[in-house]
């Protein structure tokens, strides 16, 4: 069963954080053997770290060989002292405790809120010399796919009025600028109908 945990550093920066994974990671974007995930960032007044290891034994083995080791031989530049019931000692000279918390891993998942499609900005629509002649007004309704890279794909007219307005839609939805819908975190793929309007002044 995976083993999660969490660490919270009062007052951490990053470059104490990127000092003291230099010093208990096997190297630049490599795991220590046994951790299968690690995320870190700022949180509320310092810095939080949380890795997942594959078991509670894998993490103990990382603990006790590897991490209080070379923390109580201190980390230059580091983060703080081990605390909450662990063998302490100095790590660095920034003197800032460190508080460990130890979870299961599911409980250790955070939800990134979903996002809407956004749009920033669309050209006006222009009447062709038939449709201005003719008086029609109304709506051109398309089925387009906005792309999580930036790109709008016209799919089909649901609904059109004809006299060069059809393409005029066609036109302004493909000029359309956005920001993509998010899921978790990722840009996505939205299909969706969009409805431009043509009226005369």
């Amino acid at each position: 069963m995976a083993y999660g945990i969490v660490h919270h550093f009062p007052g951490g920066t990053k470059e104490q954080y990127e000092a003291s994974i230099a010093a208990v990671h096997p190297g630049p974007d490599k795991l220590p053997d046994g951790q299968v995930f690690h995320a870190a960032g700022p949180s509320a007044g310092g810095w939080m770290v949380i890795a997942v290891h594959e078991s509670q034994e894998s993490w103990e083995r990382f603990r006790d060989l590897i991490l209080l080791p070379r923390m109580q031989a201190g980390i230059p530049g580091g983060t703080g002292t081990a605390s909450t019931g662990l063998p302490t000692g100095r790590v660095g000279s920034a003197g800032i405790q460190t508080q460990m918390a130890a979870t299961p891993a599911a409980q250790q998942r955070k939800e990134v809120a979903p996002t809407s499609l956004e749009v920033l900005s669309k050209p006006a629509v222009q009447y062709t010399a038939e449709a201005r002649q003719l008086k029609v007004q109304g709506d051109v309704i398309l089925r387009v796919t906005f792309t999580a890279s930036g790109q709008v794909v016209i799919n089909s007219v649901v609904h059109g009025l004809g006299h060069g307005l059809d393409e005029e839609a066609r036109r302004v939805a493909s000029q359309i600028r956005f920001r993509p819908a998010t899921r978790n975190g990722q840009a996505v793929d939205l299909t969706t109908n969009i409805t431009i309007t043509f009226q005369l002044a």
